[in-house]
This record gives C-alpha cells, structure tokens and sequence, in this order.
C-alpha cells in the first residue's frame, strides 16, 4: 500500500502522478488537477524525493497554501492509519513522512514570484550586481501604478522640454501621448523587447509584416479559387451586368498583384477594396452558356465572402489602412523611445528610492540570475523536480526560469529534475496579465519531441453526463475543433467525460437555459433579461430546491453588475457582489472619496458642494444657492458672479445667508471640514476616514439609507486606506486611481455569501464551482481595445496617433498589429466562455438581452450570437414582442424563454406626493410576511413623509449599543477571546450573534439550520470543531425553544420588517440604531427586542433590564417610531434563555 491510496486517484491521475520523467498534464475543467499535483508531489517524496528538493509552482498564494494544506493533511492521515491498520511503518518510512511534514513549512511551495524572490535573496552578491540590493521589498500593485503614473508625468515634463520629443504633443496631443507613455511602462519588458526588434528604420520590419499579410490571404486557395474560376468563365453578352461585374473583378485583381510586385501597399489595399465593390450577382441566363451563370455568381459570393471575412481589417473602404501614414509615423519611434526610456528611468528611480520590487524586477532578476553558470548551476544541483501548476497562465519569462531551473533549455545530465506542468490551454484567460497560452502549447511540443509524456486529464468530477454532453455540443463548434499551426493561440476543443451520470435529485431538465428579455434598447432588454432571471430563481429555488448559495452570476465585465443587483433587491434575493472597478463608482464611496478633495482642499468649490450636500451634511439646494450668490445686501459683491463657498461657510454674517433650517447644518459642516483639515496631511487616511466616521455617524447612516452592502463598500475603502499606509491625501487619491485603472481590487465575499448569490466576474470564478452558473450580460460584446500603441512580436512597435478630423486613413502597419491583436483577443474571448460554462454542477443558464428586428429575428451579439448559432436561436423569429414570459422550442436539451419589458410601478408618494404608497425597505427595514410592506388607503397616511428626517444632519451622534457593536474595528473575532480550558463552550456573544442572524431570516428549519448558521460561526473565527458544535446546538436549542412558543406564531402572523434601522435626533443630537424587529398585527404597531442573556429565573428580568440599561434602549426605539411613523409602538423584550424558557416582558403598550 502507498500514500498515493488515499487519495483514491483515477488511473490516469495515479499514471501522471507516478510517472518517471518529464510529463504536461492536460487537464480539463473539474478533472482533479490539484489532487494530482499533490499526488506527484506525495510520490516524489515517498520515492526519496528530498522536500527542499521540490519546488511547487501554483498561480496564486492561495493555491500555494491550499497546496500546502492538502499535502500536510495527506501526511498526517497516512500516518494515523498505519496506526489504525495495525501495520507499522518501516522506521524509516515513519521517519521520511515525520520530517516532510515538519518541513512543510519550509517547501518550496509558492507563486513564481515567490520563488524569483528567493532566488533573489540567495545570491545576494550577484543580484547587487544587477542593480537590486539585499533587502529589497516587494511593491505593492496599486502603490506601483501611482509610482508609474508619476513617472509618467516626469516624462511628458521632459518631452515638452525636449527639442525632438515636444512634437510628439503635436502629434498626439498630452492625453494620447500620456496614455501611450503609461500603456509602454506597464508592460516595460514587453517593451524593451518590441523597441529592441525594430531596426534602426522601422519601416523594414513593418513592411515585411504587411507583405506577408498580403501573401498569407491573397495566395490563400479560397482566394484564387474563385478568381481562377472567374478568369475561366465568359458571358456570350459582353453588355451583360454580371459579365462587366466579372471584368473588373479580374482587373482589380490585376492591379493588386502589380501593386504587390512593386512594393506599393496603398494601391494594392485600394484595389482590393475596389474589387469588393464590383462583385455583383445579376445577370441573365441566356447570356451565360452551358449554366455557367451560377457558377460565376457562386465565384462571387466566395470573394465577398473572403473579403469580409479576412481582408476587410485592412482594405476597408471606408476605414482604408494607409502605408503613406506609416512612413510619416516612421519618424516617431525614435522620440517616442525616447521619452519612454525617460519614464523608464523615472519609475526605476522611485523603486530604488523605496527599496522595493515589481513583478517584472523579479522576473527580470530571476532570468538574468538564472543565465549566470553558477547560479545555474547551484539551483539544478538543489533540485530534482519541478511542479507547475495553471501553466497555461505564463509567459515566456517565466518559461525561460522554469527551463533553467529543470535544465530543459540545454542537454540533459544524468539526474537533472523533472518537469511537470499541469494546465490547460482552453483555461488560458489572462492575457491582459501578460498570459501567453502559446508558451503552454510550446512546453507540449517540447516535453514530446524530449521524450516527455503529454497525459490528458478528460473525466470531469463536476458536471453531471447530461449538463457536460450539452456543454459540449455547445462549444465545440465555438472553440476550434482542430489544432492550426499557423494560429497558436486557438486552442483545439477537447470534450469532457462526466464522472457523475445524473444530476442532483431536485435537479428538472433542461439543465441549459436561455433566459432572454427583450427591449428596444440594450438598456431595456437587460432591465428585462435581469428581471426574468430573478424570476427563474425563485421558480428554482420553490420547484427544484436551489438555495440562494448555490448560484452564481458570472458576467463578462463588471459594468453590467448593477442592473442584475437591482433586480435581485427587487425580487427579495439576497446577493452579494465580489467587486470589481464598479466598487469605485457606488455612491457611498464617492461620497467618501469627494469628501477627502474637500477636507484636502476646503477652496476646492465643487468638492466642497458635493460635501456639503452629501449625506454628511445635508444641505439643501437653496443653502448652497445663497452660499454662491449671496445678498448684496449681506455681502456686496457682483451678484451675478458665483462666491467662493469656504470663506461664505467662515463669514461673520452666515446667519443671515443661508436659511435658518440649513443653519445648524452649514456650521457643522463648516466645523467638520476645519477640523479634518486641520488633521488631513498629519494622520494616515485611515485615520481621517475613521474619524469622519465617528463625528458623522455614516455608517449608520448607511444602514438605514444603503443597507449592509453599502456599509461592505465603506468597510472596503477603508482597508483600502489601511493598506495603503498612506498619510497624503493627494497621494492616497492616486493610489486609489491607481487601483481603479489597473482593476487591482482584491474582495472577498462576506460571510452571508453562504446564504445569498454571488456576482463576479469570470475572472474571479476561476478555479470554484457552483450547483447553478447564469452566464449573465451573455450579449454584451466586450471592447476591442483602441490603444494608440501596439507590442508585436513581429513588428515590434506600432503606433496610430488618431485625431485626423476627416481623414479616416490609418496606419496600415498598426491596423495588421490591431488585426493581429483582435484575433488572439477572439480566441481567448471563446476559452473565456468556456471558463464560465464549465463552472457549472447541475444547471447553466444563459441571461442576456435581445431585440426584435424587422422580419422577426432576434438580434444577437457577444456570447450569445456564438452559443444563437449553435442551438438555433438565430433561426427563431417572432410575429410581435409577447405580452408576457414566452418558451421558445430550441434543441431538445436546451430550453429558452423570452421576457418582456415590464412597466414600472407608480413611483411612491415619498417621491411624487400621489397614488399608492409603499413603505421603501431600504428605509424601514427587510419586509416580510403579511402584505410585503405595501400600505393603501388610511395606513399610507402613516408613513406620507420621509421617514428618515433630515438623513444627514452631522452633529455628536448617539449610536446604539447593539449597532456599536456591529460596526466595531476590527469585528469581534473568537481568536480575541480564546477560552482558558480545552473544553470550553462557544462564548455568549457568538451564540447571540448566531441566533440574531436565524431571527434576521426568520429561519427556522430544523433539518438546514446548523448549515445556515455555519458561515456565520466561521466569520467570527469559531474554527475549532468542538466549540463550532456547541455553537450551534445552543443556538439552535433557543431558536427551537422560541419556534414553540405562542409568541412566534403570531409574529409568523404578522406584517415584519426585521432588523430596521432608524436615525432620530433625540434630544440635542442625532442617535442611530437597529431596531430587531417592527411588526404590524391587529393590535397596532409593536417593536420586539430578542435578548440572548443568559439568567436563572424570571424573577431576575427586571432588576437585569434596569442594570443592562434596556430600558432606555427600547424607549430609543419607541420614540424613533414615533418620530418616522407618527404612531405609538407597543414594545416587549423576548428573552429566549431564561431558566431553560421564553420569557418576555410588555414595556409599552400601543393601545
């Protein structure tokens, strides 16, 4: 028996895992490639392997550490059933597993980067040498993106100086060459290599590549086919429509090979485009012997085929690529390096002035180490294997260390390491990163010719055999079906093989869905698709038993993200969003990032509006109408000219310039700014922010006017400042650019994650997997780039300065480079379809917007024309729009219904002062129960005005405790209060907590209670097993205790809003607070307050409430009702761990 057992391997994972020699496992979606990986890494050290002997390459950290975890829990297993076998290990097999697993910490076990690092640190002397001193620092991301945008601007700065390079800004004006400049840095060793490729005249390089273009389509078979076939042919009538068509065909095409064989690119391009111009396909049949006429019109049809198809990109007519426009651009390039070599500098010496790495230093460092005979040969003498992982995810750099470290590049000695690379080609979508997937399909070909073996990993363990049989039907048409020498980046499909034969009990066929709505506009139809897809869920979620946490919506781009998160609040789903850039643009964060320009800089006018009219301060518009243009009367001046608005906030007569309402407000926000000022420059940001915080009461704010997931964005924010360190404002301003530019943001999903769904971009679903996957926003056609600079491997750099006015040329050298880019961005456009397809377990649903077009088609675009075409949907046509939700037959396991746009309800008298009313949650709390919130008739007098009077009324706040407590830096964790003895039970606070959450849901079900309330334990850090248990019996003792008394089936009863915040001013100053639960029975308005401490009789209620403080408590929250609905609550604790029984306690009455 070997340790490989227990991991119970199919044949061909224990075939790559034991195998001697170099190998590349393919292994497709769900196909177990970590257990594999982990297996060869077992196997290496039970065959003698030493640990330090290994090195383990995964794609991020946490695959390293889960990596890590695998192999220790493996070791550790092994070893306790030896024991339980009977069968002792050999002493010196004990002894191996006993080390590795001691030494686990220690393995070379890491990202690539970790790993150029340590090579770094090693050879310390050698690395000095190359500029990198011991010590060093890694940047990080978004603090490098600022060090590179301010090195950017030191380089515009020296090219306005500069004779040469200031006609750059002629060319293409400070925004284009700024964007050029930064596009250039941050790919500066793609860089170098491009400008080192090109010849002292790039003009040689670009031509050759333009007339290789030229000779790769236009010598192409289904090319001249169809000319030879037209040169063959003859109408009898030479007056004859297509006859003349035929003629001029033949002579553009002659003038295109004359143009070719001159070296004359522009004539040859408008020729090409004149040919397109003359096929046609009338003509009679008379004329046309022996019915040659189809012929000819078939030969036609072929070049306008390939012409669109292929030449196009270049020949347009009405975007024409101009060889003229590069010669003139051909003078650039020099200037152009120049500056770039300036903001080159510039960024290096801002890493040397921090002490401190990038990405591309380390890679850079690593390979010039690696090229040195010593260092070389120190690091193959230490090694004997060496395990890669995600493959397909590099780049030629890092091919070059692995090949040095394995001694691949080079003849083999007796005993070199063995290479083992796991990944797969289809899974290659991370270009924008520097992924090349062309270095995975070259290590194949290299490890084959070598000897090596290539073993394919095809049984997905994921997917059921119906879901994957649709799959792939879907996308092997999508994918290419077959490998193309001369187009590396297409990686040929490969089906997979489902492990599991059938799906989840629950689970109705068909599990691939189109779920489509239809709009006149994009806007609208995805109002609609989100709007049908929200109701499909709920139709899964009562038919086929799926839970909130089973599905996820994967979109292509994050800007799509608020139209599904609307639809889902509207549908009463919960969700969470793994954020993207669009963090940034949500209100509460622009609120935030608006106020830090205003406390930098109190004269900055429209920053100090835009607070002051935040929810910070709140004052009207006529406040700041008076503040602009105040009474001459008051302070003479030019009554037309707008005033600046700090000196008007510190002028002597503000009494008499704003309203006497607003007056309050404006002299806080006056006293707010000065004294954050006073602070902004001196404090790390963090600081500041917490501190707008706390004299602001905005989180509570946020709680009542965003709910918790505006409050998840605040908290985002302010880790991003924690990170940052940062003290400058301005500073801190950049390095939040930075972030957005860059797309840098790491989010983790809160902890209700486990009982909500997720949205997330592709990207970020890679490597998880969910029951339900919605491909949503599927026709959203992504954004081919319009970079002014391209990095060819060919051509080196290309650039088009735009902004010609009319001329519609471009350069044709950086058209062939766009082309060229466009169609390594398809393919991997097609793998990243796949990516998201395959995420799925039990069902895959497709969201996407459509319109009807004139004769009854739906139109179709991104993702979804790719998949319309597969499955017929681009065969479907409609007679009008539906009235309502309409299936539409597609393939027989594929299913699709169309979703209408839907009209909008009344807006709300809150709003428009008419109709109906609805009482809006986000303000009252989560309505469940009775009638959903709605009011009609007398009961909307109840709440005609806002409920939160006036939101933002900054002052000294009162904040409840039980919100207080929430909202605590850091959260409360279990590692803070870690029990004295081994047996202890879970702490108080973490049993409350989990009962607060059931009541929060009104989640009660014995059978997936303890499963619901896990995430919440884990958040609070209740790892331990023991004490996770005892955790959730006690918390489910007092929820079942409850579920059973009377009380609770009257609440069940009634019209809830659950956890309801509120803000009032009460007394002299604002207070904030959550109010457990508000309900509406047939006695009136009541307010019940669920308490979790534990006593020992009811005799102890009252004399614990007066002690606790509750009284005054719940008075807050008598008062807040009063105070936003004008009615009187009755209010009553329900304490549920009184002496083993419900206790509760009438404090008011609402009769």
């Amino acid at each position: 028996m070997t340790i490989l057992d227990l991991l119970r391997l199919t044949d061909p994972q224990r075939d790559a895992a034991t195998a001697p020699g170099d190998l590349v496992v393919t292994a497709s979606a769900g196909a177990g490639k970590t257990s594999t990986l982990v297996g060869r890494y077992l196997a290496l050290l039970e065959s003698g392997v030493p640990l330090r002997g290994i090195v383990a390459i995964t794609f991020t950290d946490k695959a390293a550490r889960e990596m890590r975890t695998r192999i220790r829990r493996a070791i550790s297993d092994w070893l306790a059933s030896a024991r339980g076998r009977g069968q002792a290990l050999a002493p010196s097999q004990r002894a191996l597993w006993e080390e590795a697993f001691a030494g686990l910490d220690g393995a070379r076990i890491g990202t690539i980067h970790s790993l150029c690092a340590q090579v770094l640190r090693e050879h310390p002397v050698e690395a000095a040498r190359l500029g990198i001193m011991p010590g060093c620092g890694v940047l990080e991301e978004g603090r490098a993106a600022v060090l590179r945008a301010r090195a950017v601007e030191e380089a515009l700065a020296w090219a306005a100086a500069d004779v040469a390079a200031s006609g750059l800004f002629g060319i293409f004006a400070e925004f284009g060459l700024r964007q050029v400049l930064s596009t250039l840095l941050e790919k500066r060793l793609d860089a170098d290599t491009a400008f080192a490729r090109l010849t002292e005249d790039p003009r040689h390089g670009w031509a050759a590549a333009v007339r290789g273009w030229l000779a790769e389509n236009l010598d192409h078979p289904d090319w001249r086919s169809p000319l030879d076939a037209l040169a063959g042919l003859r109408g009898d009538d030479p007056t004859d429509k297509l006859e003349l068509a035929r003629q001029a065909v033949l002579a553009h095409a002659a003038a295109v090979a004359a143009a070719r064989g001159r070296g004359d690119f522009d004539t040859a391009l408008a020729a090409l485009a004149a040919l397109r111009s003359a096929t046609a396909l009338t003509g009679r049949k008379a004329n046309w012997p022996g019915g040659t006429l189809e012929s000819a019109r078939d030969a036609m049809r072929d070049l306008r085929a390939y012409f669109d198809e292929r030449l196009k990109p270049l020949a347009d007519p009405d975007k024409p690529a101009s060889w003229a426009l590069d010669e003139q651009i051909a003078g650039l390039i020099g200037p152009l390096h120049a500056a770039y070599c300036q903001a080159v500098e510039s960024y290096a010496a801002a890493r040397r002035a921090e002490n401190a790495l990038d990405f591309d230093d380390l890679e850079a460092g690593a390979v010039a180490l690696l090229e040195i005979p010593a260092v070389r040969t120190t690091w193959q003498a230490a090694l004997r294997a060496v395990l890669v992982d995600e493959f397909q995810d590099t780049n030629e750099r890092q091919r070059r260390i692995i090949y040095a470290l394995t001694g691949f590049d080079a003849p083999r000695a007796a005993g070199a390491s063995s290479l083992f690379v796991v990944g797969d080609g289809k899974q290659s979508i991370y270009r924008f990163r520097g992924a090349d997937v062309t270095v995975f399909r070259r290590v194949e070909a290299d490890v084959a010719r070598a000897g090596g073996r290539v073993i394919p990993l095809d049984l997905t363990f994921r997917a059921h055999a119906a879901l994957v049989e649709t799959i792939n039907r879907l996308l092997e048409p999508i994918l290419s079906e077959v490998a193309r020498p001369d187009r590396p980046y297409v990686v040929p499909f490969a089906g997979l093989i489902a492990y599991r034969p059938a799906p989840r009990v629950e689970i109705a066929p068909p599990f691939v869905e189109f779920q489509l709505g239809i709009g006149e506009s994009a806007d609208a139809g995805r109002q609609a698709a989100a709007a049908g897809l929200a109701a499909r869920l709920l139709e899964l979620r009562g038919r086929e038993g799926v839970a909130w946490q089973d599905v996820a919506l994967l979109f292509r781009a994050s800007s799509a993200f608020a139209v599904y998160e609307d639809a889902l609040e509207r549908a009463g789903i919960p969700f969470v969003t793994v954020a993207g850039r669009g963090f940034y643009d949500r209100p509460e964060v622009r609120h935030l990032l608006n106020a830090l320009v205003a406390v930098a800089d109190p004269s900055d006018d429209l920053a100090l509006v835009g607070f002051l009219r935040s929810p910070f301060v709140g004052l009207t518009d006529a406040a700041l109408y008076r503040l602009r243009f105040p009474p001459n009367s008051v302070v003479p001046g030019d009554a037309h000219k707008p005033r600046a608005l700090w000196p008007l906030l510190n002028h002597p007569a503000l009494p008499d310039i704003v309203p006497a309402d607003d007056l309050p407000r404006a002299v806080r926000g006056r006293e707010l700014v000065a004294a954050l000022h006073a602070m902004a420059g001196r404090v790390p940001v963090a600081t500041l922010l917490k501190q707008l915080f706390d004299q602001t009461g905005y989180r509570g704010l946020l709680a009542v006017d965003g709910g918790s997931r505006a409050a998840r964005n605040v908290d985002k924010l302010l880790a991003d400042a924690h990170t940052s360190g940062l003290v400058s404002v301005r500073e801190f301003l950049e390095y939040v650019a930075a972030l957005r530019d860059v797309g840098a943001r790491e989010s983790e999903a809160p902890a209700e994650a486990g009982s909500a769904v997720q949205l997330m971009t592709v990207h970020k679903a890679k490597g998880l997997e969910f029951p339900v996957v919605v491909i949503a926003d599927a026709a959203h056609s992504g954004h081919r780039g319009t970079s002014q600079v391209r990095l060819d491997e060919v051509m080196g750099v290309t650039v088009d300065p735009g902004n010609r006015g009319e001329d519609k040329r471009r350069p044709a050298a950086h058209g062939l480079a766009t082309l060229r880019d466009a169609e390594r961005d398809d393919a991997e456009d097609r793998r990243l379809l796949y990516v998201a397809a395959t995420r799925a377990r039990e069902k895959l649903l497709i969201s996407a917007h459509t319109k009807i077009l004139k004769g009854g088609r739906l139109s179709a675009s991104g993702w979804l024309k790719l998949l319309g075409q597969v499955t017929g949907l681009d065969e479907v046509t409609l007679s009008e729009a539906p009235a309502g939700p309409q299936t539409v037959t597609l393939a027989d396991d594929v299913g699709c219904t169309l979703y209408p746009v839907k009209t909008s309800p009344p807006c709300p008298p809150l709003l428009r002062g008419e109709g109906e009313t609805y009482a809006p949650p986000s303000l009252v709390g989560r309505g469940v129960g009775g009638v959903g919130g709605r009011f009609t008739g007398q009961d909307a007098q109840l709440i005609s005005h806002d409920l939160v009077a006036p939101l933002a009324a900054a002052g000294p706040t009162g904040v409840d405790p039980k919100l207080r407590e929430r909202e605590v830096e850091p959260p409360r964790r279990v590692w803070r209060v870690l029990p004295r003895t081994q047996d202890a039970g879970a702490p108080a606070w973490v049993v409350g907590t989990l009962v607060h959450a059931a009541l929060r849901h009104w989640y009660f079900a014995d059978d997936g209670l303890a499963a619901f309330m896990r995430p919440f334990a884990l958040e609070m850090g209740v790892v331990d097993d023991a004490q996770l248990h005892a955790a959730l019996v006690e918390a489910r003792r007092m929820l079942r205790r409850f579920r059973g008394h009377p009380l609770w089936a009257e609440l069940d009863r009634a019209q809830r809003w659950h956890e309801a915040p509120f803000s009032l001013v009460d007394g002299a100053q604002p207070a904030h607070g959550v109010i457990d639960l508000l309900c509406r029975t047939g006695d009136g308005w009541q307010i019940v307050e669920f308490k979790t401490d534990r006593l020992p009789a009811e005799t102890a209620l009252s004399a614990h409430i007066r002690a606790k403080g509750y009284d005054e408590q719940i008075g807050r929250y008598v008062r807040a009702v009063r105070a936003q609905l004008g009615v009187d609550a009755g209010a009553v604790f329900v304490f549920l761990n009184v002496g083993n029984q419900i206790a509760s306690v009438t404090r008011w009455s609402s009769c």
